[in-house]
């Protein structure tokens, strides 16, 4: 059976600054670095990874060296208060107040420094900690 592994890639023309983002706010660790190309770790978690790369590297192809607009990289966290607290006094631009969904989620929103990608910070879903299914858990 092949193991299976899906990442959010995140295009940016500010290359450092959002790798010292995600390494600031949100625990990741560079496991790999090279030339307009970092792939992230979470401290915790090595599972839990991301990919960041210079929007005109030649590594992609020629329509795609451009910054990414419009994605939302969701982040699951055990203590949604603490965590806003921490990104408010950060400084970070929250997007949307922390707000209750169905099932007894929350969530709140916050920019990147990129402003194209929107991080959604939430309390773990139901599914991913009671469905027995251990790819998720």
């Amino acid at each position: 059976m092949h193991k299976f592994l899906a990442y959010p890639v995140i295009t940016t023309a500010h290359f450092p600054e959002t790798v010292a983002f995600y390494e600031d706010m949100f625990g990741f660790v560079p496991f790999y670095e090279a030339d307009g190309y970092a792939r992230l770790c979470h401290k915790d978690d090595q599972a839990a990874m991301m990919v960041i790369i210079k929007a005109d590297s030649e590594l992609l192809p020629p329509d795609l060296r451009h910054e990414g607009r419009g994605q939302i990289l969701s982040v699951a966290t055990d203590d949604i208060d603490a965590t806003y607290d921490a990104l408010y006094h950060e400084g970070l631009e929250i997007i949307k107040e922390p707000t209750e969904l169905d099932a007894g989620i929350r969530h709140f929103m916050v920019a990147d420094p990129n402003n194209a990608v929107v991080i959604s910070v939430v309390t773990p879903p139901p599914c991913v900690t009671d469905c027995g299914c251990k790819a998720a858990c």
